[in-house]
């Protein structure tokens, strides 16, 4: 976690990163906000200049402006990306000092943990996000080779570089997510070695970070995945658009290619939210369960006391939201869907008019 925060800094992702610990803190991690200005200014200068050499714009074939659907396909997709890139980079200079406060907030036992699954998953976002990058050079390349125009490189470039912008920032909010779902899996871990009272106390902390983290990335999370509903229900028009007309038929590459590792990320961000709410739902249901262990040794002030946490613990966990409008979890991943097939027919349905005299 702390050397992919320094990554994500590196990458202008995050304002945040860590500092060596002083002397008598030797186990103590730090944290600071850096080159905040440099990280809001510079991202946006590059980002606004790159995204207008995007090579669905500036190469495109004269008999496609005639159809005004395609058209708005296009020019939606890049105004859309371009605007969601502008309001992340904003959201990541706002919110700096809440982001700084919440890894101060959040346990040392959060950055120990791991679980297979989650790793698993991780490592398959990553395994594939690979190969799309490899594609995507290769494609550029062949076509660079056939058309002899070596400015499409740029503008493949460019596209790639805003693309995944925004796909970093998806990842940082997955990376927060498992940091407090290995907190809770490690502390879980801990129920028989360390005392009770500890452990409510940490389980307080990790309730007050779910909430805090709600309000880090709510904003981040509406934007990404608005991005990832909308850039794959207009990259899937497009596929079955030139499938149906059985026109430039090598666009759909390129297309595939986004619309396939946008899809794995999105599964990616839903499966590691609702691995955190699992993961939360174990450890109270470990602890529930603990008040039934040596039941006549306890005293009546202990009795007194579990009987407080288990109505503590029956009260409704902290939902992570994006900015209270819904939950992260596999569920979105499936309504997200659900949108895109209702969306692409919507297109469809207005390319039937176009076509009717």
């Amino acid at each position: 976690m702390l050397k992919v925060l320094n990554i994500f800094h590196t990458l202008l992702i995050c304002n945040v990163r860590t500092v060596r610990p002083t002397k008598g803190h030797q186990h103590a991690v730090g944290y600071k906000i850096s080159r905040a200005r440099v990280q809001l200014l510079l991202p946006l200068v590059v980002i606004l200049v790159l995204a207008f050499l995007n090579p669905w714009t500036t190469h495109r074939r004269k008999d496609q402006h005639t159809i005004s659907l395609n058209l708005f396909t296009i020019y939606a997709r890049l105004l859309v990306t371009v605007l969601i890139v502008v309001l992340l980079i904003c959201d990541n200079f706002r919110q700096r000092f809440h982001l700084l406060s919440l890894l101060h907030t959040i346990p040392g036992s959060a950055f120990t943990g791991r679980t297979g699954s989650q790793f698993s998953v991780k490592k398959l976002q990553l395994v594939i996000l690979l190969i799309c990058n490899v594609l995507s050079i290769s494609e550029a390349l062949y076509k660079i080779y056939q058309s002899r125009q070596y400015s499409y490189s740029l503008g493949v470039f460019s596209g790639v570089l805003v693309e995944h912008y925004i796909l970093l920032n998806l990842l940082l909010c997955q990376l927060l997510a498992e940091t407090l779902s290995n907190a809770y899996a490690t502390l879980q871990h801990s129920l028989r070695v360390r005392p009770f009272h500890a452990i409510i106390s940490e389980l307080t902390v990790l309730d007050g970070c779910k909430n805090h983290l709600s309000e880090v990335i709510g904003l981040k999370l509406i934007l990404v995945i608005l991005h990832l509903m909308f850039n794959v229900s207009f990259c899937t028009y497009d596929i079955l658009e030139h499938v149906l007309s059985e026109k430039h038929l090598r666009d759909i590459t390129r297309l595939s290619i986004i619309a396939v590792q946008e899809t794995v990320m999105l599964f990616g961000l839903c499966f590691q939210f609702t691995m955190l709410d699992q993961k939360e739902a174990e450890l109270k249901d470990a602890l529930k369960s603990m008040q039934y262990t040596n039941l006549k040794r306890q005293s009546r002030d202990q009795k007194d006391f579990y009987d407080l946490v288990n109505l503590k613990l029956m009260m409704e966990s902290p939902k992570i939201t994006a900015c209270g409008l819904f939950e992260i979890n596999l569920q979105i991943f499936y309504n997200v869907f659900a949108a895109i097939i209702t969306y692409i027919v919507i297109l469809f349905q207005f390319r039937g008019f176009e076509k009717s005299p």
